[in-house]
């Protein structure tokens, strides 16, 4: 059996099933597995599995991720049995019997695709990746690993698939250069971490067009209609970002904890690139905020009364500081209505209030403004940096406000607010006053 394990082993390595770190996981599994078929005597393989997975299950000690690549590990070894029954020697079983569970070419094909995606699954939880970029990177892999199966690629993906998907996304599909670029680093994430594929010799990728174009950018007076058609609801939310510059996300993270009203200042944690920073807390938005937050702590006191309470904590914070996620310092000043399952954990929790929730109020208003901008929720940062601007503010410090890296990408706003600050007398107009 040894033996018959060495070569399974070394199947799982030149065929890139499982990533180099999971192989001796997927080949202990088999072993089980093969242990498991010896002493049950002579019973059907269909019978044995159902047997063994009955038995794993009945342990109690493992996870539900870890039952899943038990399973695949099953059905790789018996798919990989099937395909080398001719060279190998196995005297121990006939391995002609019931053949029913043993998958067809197509069907293994398929079973990769799933075991690749899995495995991406668990590094990107293993990076402490967001669940948004988790969603997006799943979703851009499973793209990709869909186009190499209907152009024929039925073995796993070489770095000239990955070149001609993302030149396919180009030329094609026409996507934007930042929709490219997402698709990149997704594959990027996959081929090092999961396919073992150095992507290196892909420099000659056709590239997505950038365009340059100037952010759409709003009035004080179309600002203030739009507030003012905002749901009461959410009326507060969108002028907190209009008012510090805030991203979306970074408004909806925001922790009772990062409000210091005595220095009129909010901790933005955990920003674009991983970055902490400081921005302004409005003055005339202080008693709205402070009437949200004791709107929240009643809220948060009932959750706790109905044995809930807890948030979502970061890293390693829920088991350093035990019993902090159910704090009334960490909760979420703008949480969802409704109690929610965290889709890793299976916990039951009050998430924060969801993007599309302000994305669908903020679009309502803009119609019932009359305002025909193409304007999103993200045009308040923009406007918040254009009239910091018109204020004469110095440049540096809208930088730091929003939290760029780089002073260049916070000067795109000095092309909007100089037609708006200093806008030069127009020809037709001076012949008018003639």
């Amino acid at each position: 059996m040894d033996n018959l394990l060495q070569v399974f082993k070394q199947h799982l390595i030149d065929k890139r099933l499982v990533p180099p770190r999971a192989v001796s996981y997927f080949v202990t599994w088999a072993k089980m597995f093969a242990l498991h078929w010896q002493t049950m005597g002579n019973l059907p393989q269909w019978q044995a599995i159902e047997s063994f997975e009955q038995k794993m299950q009945q342990c109690n000690r493992y996870p539900d991720w870890q039952l899943k690549q038990c399973q695949t590990a099953v059905k790789l070894y018996l798919s990989f049995l099937e395909s080398h029954k001719a060279n190998l020697q196995i005297t121990n079983r006939n391995i002609n019997e019931t053949t029913e569970m043993l998958v067809s070419r197509e069907q293994v094909d398929e079973l990769n695709c799933q075991n690749v995606l899995f495995n991406l699954q668990e590094v990107i939880r293993l990076k402490h990746l967001s669940m948004a970029t988790e969603r997006a990177y799943m979703a851009w892999s499973t793209r990709f690993l869909v186009y190499c199966a209907q152009n024929g690629h039925h073995a796993y993906p070489t770095a000239i698939d990955v070149k001609d998907f993302l030149s396919h996304l180009a030329i094609t599909q026409k996507v934007s250069s930042s929709t490219q670029n997402q698709a990149f680093a997704a594959l990027l994430l996959l081929c090092t971490n999961v396919l073992d594929i150095n992507l290196d010799s892909i420099s000659n990728v056709v590239r997505a067009k950038k365009r340059n174009t100037l952010p759409v950018v709003l009035s004080q007076n179309e600002v203030s209609k739009i507030i003012k058609e905002t749901p009461v609801k959410y009326r507060l939310f969108n002028s907190l970002l209009y008012g510090t510059g805030m991203r979306l996300m970074e408004g909806a993270r925001l922790r009772v904890k990062d409000i210091d009203f005595d220095l009129n200042a909010i901790t933005v944690r955990d920003g674009k690139g991983a970055k902490d920073r400081v921005t302004i807390l409005p003055r005339s938005l202080t008693q709205a905020l402070k009437q949200q937050l004791d709107n929240t702590k009643q809220l948060h006191q009932q959750d706790l009364h109905n044995n809930h309470g807890a948030v979502f904590m970061p890293d390693a914070l829920a088991r350093k500081f035990p019993g902090a996620e159910k704090n009334w310092s960490w909760q979420w000043v703008f949480p969802q209505d409704d109690l929610s399952i965290d889709p890793r954990t299976q916990a039951i929790r009050r998430h924060h209030i969801q993007p599309k929730t302000i994305q669908r109020a903020f679009k309502a208003a803009l119609l019932k403004s009359e305002i025909h901008k193409h304007a999103s929720v993200h045009s308040l940062r923009h406007s918040f940096a254009t009239q910091l601007l018109i204020e004469n503010v110095d440049l540096r410090q809208i930088q730091e406000l929003l939290g760029h890296k780089s002073v260049e990408t916070t000067m795109i706003y000095t092309h909007v607010a100089r037609g708006i600050r200093n806008p030069c007398p127009s020809p037709i107009d001076i012949l008018a006053d003639m």
